[in-house]
């Protein structure tokens, strides 16, 4: 059962979102059976020739952390490095265990600059069943634009969409969309 009183539950189906956002089921509760036939992200396919100012809207409360303490203005820095350790964390345990190397200008990423900010601290309350008590997760929701030569890093911002950043992701915080 799932929550503090052991609900039931029957998963019903579960889709692959493909790229031009048409979706595919990939599970089916009557045939129990798993396609081997699914939507798969490749980084190539968000690739832009010019990108000087995005925008991200945190849909759901983003806790991230530089040198281990939350940020309440994250810098580009700071969030690109937040998705890349989530992407190498999911590579590493859910696919085959190799580290991959990208080439990231980091001097690039230490360029661009917020121009416009509108985040709201925000709090959830989850139970732990571990530790048999609420928990409370903080983070950030709102907007928040960067302007610079972001070409080269919309792939990592739009990879970030589907898997969400900082602390909580795994329970559904860091959830953002590239709003331009």
């Amino acid at each position: 059962g799932v929550g503090v009183d052991r609900g039931r539950y029957c998963l019903a189906s579960v889709r692959g979102i493909a790229i031009g956002g048409s979706k595919n089921e990939i599970y089916d509760y009557r045939s129990q059976q798993l396609s081997n036939h699914f939507p798969v992200i490749d980084l190539e396919h968000f690739k832009a020739s010019l990108l000087p100012q995005v925008t991200l809207e945190f849909l759901t409360p983003a806790q991230l952390k530089k040198e281990g303490r939350p940020v309440r203005r994250p810098e580009f820095p700071v969030l690109l490095g937040n998705i890349l350790r989530r992407y190498h964390s999911l590579r590493y345990f859910h696919e085959d265990g190799a580290r991959e190397k990208f080439e990231i200008d980091w001097a690039a990423a230490e360029k661009i600059e917020i121009v416009q900010q509108d985040l709201q601290d925000r709090q959830l309350k989850r139970f732990s069943n571990r530790q048999q008590r609420p928990v409370v997760l903080n983070g950030f929701e709102g907007r928040i634009t960067y302007r610079g030569n972001l070409s080269q890093f919309l792939p990592w911002l739009k990879i970030g969409e589907y898997l969400h950043v900082g602390k909580g992701a795994v329970f559904g915080m860091g959830w953002y969309r590239v709003l331009n």
